[in-house]
C-alpha cells in the first residue's frame, strides 16, 4: 500500500499511505499490546489534570497559562503553542474505531494531546521523561494518540502528531520508530507535503530503525525494511527480509503457524479452492509483506508461489491493492477457472474503488458482448462495458 492504510492494522483494508493500502498515515495500522493498565487512583488524577487543562483552554490566550501539576512548569519556547492544535473531542472516537487500540479513550488521546502541547519545548529534550513521570502517559497512548492524528488530519495534526512518534521513538519505544519512518517514507512520496525537515528528521530516525531491523525480531520492522529494499531493487535482500518477518510472526503466535504455513508456503494449491475467509492480520504491516512478497515472487518467476502470496493478501486480509495484482497475475492464463477468479478479484478491486480494476471489467464485459449470441444478452454486457469504463476512465495513478 503507499505507506500509510494497510490493513492492521486493526483492520486490514487501511494499509500505510502507499505501502499497505489506499488510506491514510494510518495507513498501516500497527497494534501492539497495551503496557499495564493504570490504577483507579491514577485515573482521577489524571482527569482531574484534564479538567484543568480544558479550563485553561476555554480561558483569553491573554491570561499567563498556569501548571496543570502544581508547580511542575515547562521552560521554553512551546513547540506547539496554539491551542488549536489540540483536535476538538470529537475528532478521536472515528479514528479510536479505525484503530481499535487496548484500552485507550477519547478522554485518554484529549489528555496526551493537551498534556504534550503544554510540555514540549524547543532546544530541550527533558521535558520527553515528564510524560511518563509527571503526567503518567505511557508509550503505547502517546503512540496512538499520534497515530489518531496522522489520520486523515490536518497539517497542524501531523505536525503534531509526527512530533509524538519522534518522542516515543526517543523513549526507547519501537513502535513509535517502526511507524515513524513509514509515516515519513510515505510522506516523502507526495510531493510538497513534508520538504526537507521530513527528509532530516528521517535520516536522524533511520540509524534506530536498522537496529530494530538488526535485532531480527519485529516483523513491522522486518516488513517495512523489505518494502524499502524492493523500492530500491534489491529484491532477492527484499525476499530475505519479508520471508523473516512471516517466520518471525508464526513462531510468536504457534496458533497461526500452520495456517501460513498451508496458505503461503510449500506447493500452491489450485487457484479456484475454496477461499479462506477474512481475518484480522496477525502483525500489523502483514498485508504489506505477502503483497510485496507476492510480486517479487512473480518477478522471479515464481509464478506460483506468487499467486498464493497475493491470495493471503487478498482473500485473507482483503486488500484492495492485493485484488488487483493477483487479477494481473492470472490475465493470461487459459485455464477458464482462472478467468473466473480474476473477474471476481476485479469486482472486489473495483469496488473499493480502483479505476484500473473497472477499465479491465469494461474490457471484460465488451468482450463477453462480442461473443454474445442473444441480442439482449449483448445489450446488457454493452451496457455494463460502458457503465465500467466511465468509473475508470481516469485511470489509477498511484501505487499503494
Amino acid at each position: 500500500m503507499s505507506l500509510l492504510q494497510s490493513t492492521a492494522v486493526a483492520l486490514p483494508k487501511r494499509p500505510l499511505a502507499r505501502w499497505l493500502a489506499p488510506a491514510t498515515v494510518a495507513g498501516a495500522i500497527f497494534h501492539i499490546p497495551l503496557p499495564q493498565c493504570r490504577t483507579s487512583g491514577a485515573h482521577h488524577d489524571r482527569q482531574r489534570n484534564l479538567q484543568q487543562l480544558r479550563t485553561y483552554a476555554s480561558r483569553p490566550k491573554s491570561v499567563p497559562s498556569p501548571s496543570v501539576l502544581g508547580s511542575k512548569k515547562s521552560s521554553g519556547e512551546l513547540l506547539f503553542p496554539s491551542i488549536n492544535y489540540v483536535p476538538p473531542l470529537d475528532f478521536w472516537g472515528p479514528r479510536l474505531d479505525t484503530l481499535n487500540p487496548e484500552d485507550v479513550t477519547v478522554d485518554d488521546c484529549s489528555y496526551v494531546a493537551e498534556s504534550y502541547c503544554k510540555i514540549a519545548v524547543k532546544n530541550s529534550t527533558t521535558w520527553k521523561e515528564r510524560l511518563q513521570r509527571d503526567y503518567e502517559i505511557d508509550n503505547y497512548e502517546l503512540y496512538t494518540t499520534a497515530r489518531c492524528l496522522l489520520l486523515g488530519g490536518t497539517g497542524s495534526d501531523m505536525s503534531l502528531g509526527l512530533s509524538m512518534l519522534k518522542a516515543g521513538s526517543d523513549l526507547g519505544y519501537p513502535p513509535s520508530t517502526v511507524f515513524l519512518v513509514s509515516a515519513l517514507i510515505a510522506g516523502s512520496q507526495q510531493e510538497g507535503k513534508r520538504g526537507p525537515n521530513a527528509r532530516q528528521l528521517l535520516t536522524s530516525i533511520l540509524p534506530r530503525f536498522e537496529q530494530i531491523v538488526k535485532a531480527g525480531t519485529d516483523p513491522d520492522a522486518l516488513t517495512l525494511k523489505g518494502r524499502m529494499l524492493s523500492d530500491q531493487a534489491k529484491f532477492s535482500d527484499a525476499l530475505l527480509h519479508l520471508e523473516r518477518a512471516i517466520k518471525i510472526a508464526a513462531q510468536k503466535d504457534k496458533a497461526a503457524a500452520a495456517a501460513t504455513t498451508t496458505t503461503a508456503g510449500g506447493a500452491a494449491t489450485a487457484i479456484e479452492d475454496t477461499r479462506p475467509p477474512i481475518r484480522p492480520p496477525r502483525w500489523s504491516t502483514e498485508g504489506m509483506c505477502y503483497l510485496e512478497r507476492g510480486r517479487i515472487l512473480f518477478l522471479k518467476g515464481r509464478k506460483q508461489e506468487a499467486e498464493k502470496s497475493m491470495m493471503v493478501a487478498a482473500y485473507e486480509l482483503d486488500i484492495e491493492r492485493a485484488y488487483v495484482e493477483l487479477a494481473g497475475m492470472l490475465r493470461h492464463s487459459n485455464d477458464a477457472k482462472k478467468q473466473e477468479e480474476r473477474e471476481y478479484c476485479l469486482l472486489k478491486a473495483a469496488l473499493s474503488g480502483s479505476k484500473s480494476a473497472c477499465v479491465d471489467l469494461a474490457e471484460i464485459e465488451n468482450e463477453k458482448c462480442t461473443n454474445a449470441s442473444d441480442p439482449s444478452k449483448r445489450e446488457g454486457h454493452q451496457r455494463m462495458s460502458t457503465e465500467w469504463y466511465h468509473l475508470g476512465k481516469e485511470g489509477d495513478s498511484v501505487r499503494i
